[in-house]
């Protein structure tokens, strides 16, 4: 496979544009991460810096070449720059290599052409840069942004339809039923638990999210991704449940600091549009599993790109 050429073009040339332009994606992914939630234009103005607004220049700002250039630190005022913008801009690099690497391998070299290639590379790195963008927001501010999650949704249709098989694996019908099958068993659970418990589970952005993936894969992808999601979020809460150390929702941390300025007891809240589970409780609860709350984003983003890659994998190892 080293060997071959693509209309007159090595394969390593392919390769390298997936990485490239997988680092460019990466920067524009941490523009989107930083200003989506704040409700700001991931167009204009230019990057800066937010401890003293100084405009980055294009060589400020080159995929983790500039954060070692820089030390990691602003040319203008010294502030640090967090790891995590060439972390991500490494993971989407190498997110789009291996995007690349599965459009080589779903047609025999014979049949590749270069358009059908790129094609096949687009589709899934649009879905690996959304779930990047996603996971990161939902992370840190607890939220999924719904213009994100609609995006995801019209491409993973749009896929089933350019991608058709034997190209792709999902037919259009698939997507369509997959996107339902996403979100009304979530729906479910969000009411019946609210219903039952007084409280708010998972946010209605995680909806979108699992329509998200059912678009793409379909709906027999579903069970894995929800299963997966499940058991690695509970894997993931087991350090704070140890450690004592619970993640507090942002609204929850607002609402405690609003009560304590006004000597009132915290009152009851909904979250916002989001995929944490939001649970009001006493201070010495921490601990107690039951009482954890934690974005369940990352974890259904975790699996979507588990399938992606291992989708075969899996269904083989359980099916045969």
């Amino acid at each position: 496979m080293t060997d071959l050429m693509v209309e007159g073009l090595p394969l390593w040339f392919f390769k390298v544009f997936a990485l490239l332009i997988g680092a460019a994606f990466g920067s524009f992914a941490n523009v989107v991460i930083y200003r989506v939630p704040l409700g700001r234009s991931v167009v204009r103005p230019g990057s800066s810096c937010p401890g003293c607004g100084h405009e980055i220049a294009w060589y400020e700002n080159i995929p983790i070449a500039s954060w070692l250039f820089l030390r990691a630190r602003c040319s203008s005022c010294g502030t640090r720059i967090s790891i995590r913008y060439p972390l991500i801009e490494l993971m989407t690099a190498v997110l789009s290599l291996a995007c690349m690497m599965l459009g080589i391998a779903a047609v025999p070299g014979l049949e590749l052409t270069a358009a059908r290639l790129v094609l096949l590379w687009f589709f899934p790195f649009a879905l690996c840069f959304l779930t990047v963008c996603i996971v990161f927001i939902d992370f840190e501010h607890w939220i999924i942004p719904h213009p994100l999650t609609a995006a995801g949704i019209v491409l993973g249709i749009a896929s089933s339809v350019v991608l058709a098989p034997p190209l792709g694996d999902v037919h259009w019908y698939e997507s369509l039923i997959g996107a339902a099958a996403g979100a009304l068993p979530i729906i479910a659970i969000i009411e019946i638990y609210f219903r039952l418990t007084g409280r708010e589970g998972m946010g209605y952005g995680d909806v979108m999210l699992m329509a998200m993936a059912g678009a793409w894969f379909g709906y027999l992808a579903l069970p894995f991704i929800l299963l997966a999601s499940s058991i690695q979020g509970l894997l993931g809460a087991i350090p704070a449940v140890v450690s004592k150390n619970r993640p507090v929702p942002p609204w929850e941390g607002a609402e405690a600091a609003e009560a304590d300025a006004t000597d009132a007891e915290p009152a009851d809240a909904t979250a916002p549009d989001g995929s944490a589970i939001h649970v009001d409780r006493p201070a010495a609860e921490a601990g107690e599993l039951r009482h954890l709350a934690l974005p369940f984003g990352p974890f259904i983003g975790l699996a979507m790109i588990e399938w992606l890659f291992f989708g075969d994998l899996v269904t083989t190892w359980f099916f045969g």
